[in-house]
């Protein structure tokens, strides 16, 4: 009777691990479909993250404008250089959205039209005869863009009525690149407001 009983516990023990060792191998079985899946899964990421640069490589990212400003450089070697804000300052910005394709996706980029304007009073630092010879040759309008990648056309600036094309200059204001121009400001020193 004990070897009887012995058997049945050994043929339980033996029903017990095949039934486990089934279990695993259907475990094993069934993980082969979730890891198919999963590099369907980080395949398809890695082509929305190449497909989002190639398109965020031909757009810009974030903008942001500094300015516009006059720099007058200095005159002399002691001279000193004057930076001269807007008295008054207005952005108009129209914004645009459109839908890039690229494959199974779709990425939203913008196009802006924007206007800076401003009014621009002289300090009365600019009655110095030094300041007033520097201002007429050698002034600049300034504006800052963070990606020259943005713009389209080239900008355009008019300065006390004349047209000018902004180019990008070696000055640094913020963390951005710089637009740039030449402006005459002999008529204007006698005024002394500037409209932009």
């Amino acid at each position: 009777m004990e070897i009887n009983l012995n058997n049945q516990q050994n043929s339980k023990k033996a029903h017990y691990g095949l039934k486990l060792g089934l279990i695993l191998l259907l475990s094993l079985i069934l993980l082969i479909p979730r890891f198919l899946i999963q590099n369907l899964v980080d395949e398809r990421q890695y082509t929305e993250t190449s497909a989002a640069q190639e398109v965020f490589d031909k757009w810009s990212g974030e903008q942001r404008f500094i300015g516009p400003m006059i720099f007058l450089p200095r005159a002399e070697k002691n001279g000193k250089e004057l930076y001269l804000l807007p008295e008054n300052y207005d952005v108009k910005c129209n914004v645009n959205t459109k839908t890039l394709k690229r494959g199974l996706f779709e990425f939203t980029v913008y196009e802006s039209v924007v206007e800076l304007t401003g009014t621009f009073t002289l300090p009365n630092e600019t009655n110095d005869v030094t300041l007033k010879a520097q201002a007429c040759n050698k002034a600049e309008l300034l504006i800052g863009i963070q990606d020259l990648k943005g713009l389209t056309d080239n900008p355009k600036a008019v300065f006390d009525g004349a047209t000018h094309t902004l180019s990008q200059s070696n000055k640094k204001l913020g963390n951005g690149n710089v637009l740039s121009t030449n402006i005459n400001m002999e008529k204007i020193l006698c005024s002394l407001v500037v409209h932009l």
